[in-house]
């Protein structure tokens, strides 16, 4: 019996060796399959425009003034979209805010927030056959008519 077991032992070593070899195979063989699958990342892209807002808001901390010209006149060198408005109107805003002008800062928040996406209007509440007249769905469908 002893001599059964041991040879018993020995067939069941060798196939999880030889499985462990299959899985290993298996998984180097779908790696470069994997790769070549997965979309390749993203590389950067210089902006010529935010690399020149990033110095001038590092100049500012310096020269605030001459920041602040610099950033004001590059808006009307070019015909730029809306996140290149609000780029410069948040570059404008942070160099007005470190050197104190904190009721500028504020006026250029107002400005920023004239031109940010407006969210979409939430759904109107659903009707249902257990509705009662204080639920608001009702109430908007009483005044309507």
């Amino acid at each position: 019996m002893k001599v059964r077991s041991f040879a018993s032992r020995a067939l069941l070593a060798s196939m999880r060796a030889c499985v462990l070899a299959l899985a290993q195979a298996a998984l180097l063989a779908t790696v470069p399959m994997i790769a070549a699958a997965a979309p390749a990342p993203a590389s950067y892209r210089s902006n010529a425009l935010a690399e020149q807002v990033d110095a001038l808001v590092h100049q500012g901390f310096e020269h605030p003034e001459q920041a602040l010209i610099a950033l004001r006149l590059m808006p009307a060198a070019r015909t730029g979209s809306i996140d290149e408005q609000r780029m410069l109107l948040l570059a404008a805003g942070i160099v007005e805010a470190q050197s104190g002008g904190a009721a500028r800062a504020g006026a250029i928040a107002e400005k920023l927030l004239l031109l940010a996406p407006m969210p979409a209007p939430a759904p109107a509440p659903a009707l249902t056959p257990t509705s009662t007249p204080d639920d608001p769905a009702v109430r908007a469908v009483g005044s309507s008519n």
